[in-house]
């Protein structure tokens, strides 16, 4: 069997590790908490958190080069 290496951060790690139990490997849990979970579900939700975002910025009359500007060093 192939096998890929995923990175997490330690906290990720851990708490992914709390799914872990009776011989599991973590493997298996990812598996498990995929099927609960559908990828159509994650990209609706991150499609409604996104237009949301737009239409706030359509009522406060948008963004100015200087806020976007800072918005981007806070990001980086």
């Amino acid at each position: 069997m192939r096998y890929k290496t995923v990175n997490l951060q330690p906290a990720t790690y851990e708490r992914l590790k709390r799914y872990q139990f009776a011989g599991r490997s973590l493997s298996d849990v990812i598996d498990q908490l995929m099927d609960v979970a559908e990828p159509e579900e994650l990209y609706l939700e991150a499609l409604k958190v996104h237009r949301g975002r737009m239409k706030e910025l359509k009522r406060s009359g948008g963004l100015s080069i200087s806020d976007t500007q800072r918005a981007r060093a806070k990001r980086d």
